[in-house]
């Protein structure tokens, strides 16, 4: 067994959504738009009301990790702390991971900003689409917190249609 649990599966980076009333696209709200579709103002919406505050968001500027995995798991995704040996640069750790995070989706927490890594793509607040790692900002940020974010597979279920003897 693997680092990805049986049953699992890693989602799929998304170009993040900005449509509605928030100006800015921080990171926090971003990194949740990129792994689960939904828009930055949807994201900051949820954060906000997760803090108990009422009104409409103007920008989420600082996000705690327990903030943004919480929002995740309201999405359905789960996330789990990886051990990060040392204080690693994000290209350092980008070159010196496994065979297995190389496939998996992974939040990390970088200079206080969120980043989402999937196999040689990485998207943020700033690149607003998958890039490729050689072409990623913040590479010589020490990576803080990483996080593996996992989605349970779905079973298929074939839908037969009824036959009828006549």
């Amino acid at each position: 067994m693997g680092i990805i649990p049986e049953g699992y599966a890693c989602p799929q980076l998304h170009p993040i959504r900005h449509e509605g009333t928030v100006t800015r696209t921080w990171c926090g709200p971003s990194a949740i738009s990129a792994l689960t579709g939904w828009t930055v103002d949807e994201a900051a919406r949820w954060i906000w009301a997760h803090r108990g505050r009422k009104g409409t968001p103007q920008g989420i500027r600082g996000t705690l990790s327990g903030e943004v995995r919480s929002c995740l798991s309201a999405a359905g995704l789960g996330t789990s702390r990886l051990r990060v040996e040392g204080t690693p640069t994000l290209a350092q750790w980008l070159r010196r991971r496994g065979p297995e995070l190389r496939k998996a989706t992974v939040l990390i927490v970088a200079g206080n900003h969120w980043i989402v890594v999937k196999g040689r793509k990485l998207v943020d607040s700033h690149t607003k689409t998958p890039v490729g790692i050689g072409k990623a900002p913040h590479r010589r940020k020490r990576i803080e917190a990483a996080y593996l974010v996992l989605k349970p597979k779905r079973k298929r279920v074939r839908q037969y249609e009824p036959v009828f003897a006549l």
